[in-house]
């Protein structure tokens, strides 16, 4: 074969200086951080955003209902800018009508810094409707509880 010898040189070549271990492993280290560090930081990005998002959905379809109500039986003003923004009509929870030119990673953000409270809110009532939902009421559903 014509490669024989190029392929069997590298056996033979000598290193002038020798290699050393890097510290870097891929899958073992992540600089100075733990290897699991990256898929954490993604997550937990992803949840503040798909909270906000939530939060900001609800509060959205909240204010467009008391704008909506009629003025004698209305307990507070709605949120104006907020309706003026968004407008006050929805199909169903995740149906739009009308997008802003914002985009939704944004006003999520924006959601955590103006009303975090809210956000916390409905990220319990979240937690809490999976948890009675899915869990518990399939217990209760099957007469184990």
């Amino acid at each position: 074969m014509r490669f024989t010898r190029v392929l069997a040189r590298s056996a033979r070549t000598e290193w002038r200086t020798q290699p050393m271990a890097h510290p870097y492993k891929p899958g073992k280290s992540f600089g100075v951080l733990p290897s699991g560090w990256p898929a954490y930081a993604l997550f937990a990005g992803y949840a503040f955003v798909t909270l906000g998002e939530i939060a900001h959905r609800n509060h959205v379809i909240m204010e467009g209902g008391v704008a909506r109500s009629p003025l004698a039986s209305r307990t507070r003003d709605p949120d104006i800018e907020m309706v003026n923004f968004e407008g006050a009509m929805h199909r169903f929870r995740i149906g739009r009508l009308s997008y802003p030119k914002i985009p939704q990673w944004y006003l999520s953000i924006k959601m955590w810094f103006y009303q975090p409270g809210l956000v916390v809110d409905h990220a319990c009532v979240a937690v809490y409707r999976f948890i009675w939902e899915s869990c518990i009421g399939r217990l209760r559903e099957y007469k184990l509880l």
